[in-house]
């Protein structure tokens, strides 16, 4: 469990974290003002307008009420630490069965983890558009974001002499 918690702050705060990877990405490809206006594709210019804090901007709405700025920060804190925190317990649980979870270092693993959130459920739930229809920078630092999510989870698991 804390493996994954340390995963999940290794990916936004860490060296590799998204603000670095998307200074990367939009250097190579860069966005259109438009372009980062997008729910998802700007956390250094747009960090309230994140999928976790939409999402909760949409509970909140459906309930009859509303989020403050800090209302929304602390659900999308909350939001992602659980996700990757129980991300990284599927992780352990799978890769006991599973071994070839550990591939790439379990950077494929992340990159899954990408796939079944942003790839998929996050669009598929109407909170951001899918990803061809996002910039090509926002899809290079999010799902590079979760590939290091997922190195830094076998990363601690090695730490912790966890190797099967």
């Amino acid at each position: 469990m804390l493996n994954g918690l340390w995963a999940s702050w290794f990916k936004a705060k860490g060296p590799l974290s998204e603000v670095f990877l998307q200074r990367i990405a939009e250097a190579i490809a860069p966005p259109s003002p438009e372009q980062k206006e997008l729910v998802g594709t700007d956390p250094i210019g747009h960090p309230k307008n994140m999928p976790p804090g939409v999402l909760m901007d949409k509970v909140a709405a459906a309930f009859g009420g509303q989020l403050s700025d800090e209302g929304r920060q602390r659900a999308q804190l909350r939001i992602h630490y659980t996700v990757g925190t129980t991300a990284g317990v599927i992780y352990s649980l799978a890769l006991r069965r599973w071994p070839v979870v550990t591939r790439g270092a379990g950077g494929l693993y992340g990159l899954a983890v990408y796939a079944g959130g942003h790839g998929s459920l996050v669009w598929i739930l109407g909170i951001t558009p899918p990803p061809w229809r996002l910039p090509a920078s926002a899809v290079m630092w999010e799902a590079a974001s979760h590939a290091v999510y997922g190195a830094a989870l076998e990363m601690g698991r090695r730490a912790l002499g966890a190797v099967p």
